[in-house]
């Protein structure tokens, strides 16, 4: 089991030396690079092969990646029962994006927002500390 060792760390940070590297979809957008709406976590391949490409060149190729990814895309939503089903139960902003353009960078970054309260709802996170360790109570 890891342990928290509280050092702050940047994404890259973490990804240093592992196979996945960030990739912004816009690189046009220079002031909104840096918000996380603009982020995708691809494989460092994937990544080195496409990286200065436009968005639209990058689009087809979201769907041979992660799920997050393949959300981009208009096909994600086509024949999907899963996912459909997942996207419509958890209400969460899922939508495609022909082009990204700034406010499509915000409105990613609101999805990303929803994800990260699901997983790491703090509601819930208090409940488990609540539980103490191997989730006795106490």
């Amino acid at each position: 089991m890891k342990k928290i060792d509280g050092i702050a760390k940047t994404v890259n940070d973490i990804l240093k030396g592992n196979r996945y590297s960030i990739d912004y979809y816009q690189r046009e957008f220079a002031e909104h690079r840096n918000l996380i709406g603009d982020l995708l976590l691809l494989p460092k391949s994937f990544n080195a092969s496409y990286n200065d490409d436009p968005y639209g060149k990058k689009l087809p190729h979201y769907l041979e990646q992660n799920l997050l990814a393949r959300t981009l895309h208009p096909q994600a939503y086509v024949k999907n029962p899963g996912f459909l089903r997942f996207a419509d139960a958890s209400g969460l902003p899922f939508k495609p994006y022909e082009t990204f353009t700034k406010s499509s960078i915000v409105e990613r970054g609101q999805l990303y927002r929803a994800i990260a309260l699901r997983v790491w709802n703090p509601d819930d996170l208090l409940q488990i500390a609540a539980l103490g360790p191997a989730g006795a109570e106490g």
